[in-house]
């Protein structure tokens, strides 16, 4: 899906409280955007909306060191689970938080069991950090193909993604995923790091310099 489909999809009411947390996270205020992503989650519907403000909280929580609250986030997503056996969403990010919690043994079968579940961006994430943390160095880009989801890739996603590209050493596209990125999350960290990329590519190591200061 293109930058503006993806762009169209995050402006949906659907997706409010996701961008509106998003935008705070960005801005580093993980409290206040773990507040606004539980909003996201507290209506009961459990749509795209509400599957990405629960990636967003698991970021938070994970940003502030939290491992409690991504205790009570894992065991809230196992309960959903079991009431939703045909979403891999909630199993993918159940994994992601035995992941930032360091249980890799309990996030490995979740991580296994979802490689078929291509079309879904937390399986995807879930299993490329897995191979990272599993000290599969080689696996740089083996989950991460984006051309296989339907719908909105998500921030974490698309993070990923990148640095697997980066890991690979595949420059082309991580100018092209760093350009994406910042199109459609124009307040992300990544967009200091596009014109240092641009301009250290061009030559123009002055104004890389600057960049990298920033």
């Amino acid at each position: 899906m293109s930058t503006t489909g993806q762009k169209k999809i995050l402006d949906s009411k659907e997706f409010s409280f996701y961008k509106k947390g998003l935008s705070l996270f960005f801005e580093k205020k993980y409290k206040e955007s773990a507040l606004v992503a539980t909003r996201g989650i507290s209506g009961g519907d459990l749509n795209q909306g509400a599957l990405f403000s629960y990636r967003l909280w698991i970021a938070c929580s994970s940003s502030l060191g939290d491992k409690e609250s991504l205790g009570e986030v894992s065991k809230h997503l196992l309960k959903l689970s079991l009431v939703h056996p045909d979403k891999p969403e909630l199993l993918a990010l159940r994994g992601i938080c035995h992941l930032e919690r360091e249980e890799h043994s309990a996030a490995e079968p979740l991580a296994r069991g979802l490689s078929s579940e291509v079309s879904c961006p937390f399986g995807q994430e879930l299993l490329q950090r897995w191979s990272w943390r599993n000290g599969q160095g080689e696996a740089f880009e083996v989950h991460c193909n984006e051309k296989k989801i339907r719908g909105l890739k998500g921030y974490f996603y698309c993070r990923t993604s990148l640095q697997s590209s980066l890991l690979a050493g595949k420059t082309s596209d991580v100018k092209r995923k760093l350009k994406n990125l910042i199109e459609v999350f124009p307040k992300a960290e990544e967009g200091l790091t596009y014109p240092f990329f641009e301009s250290y590519e061009k030559g123009d190591l002055k104004a890389a310099l600057k960049y990298a200061k920033k």
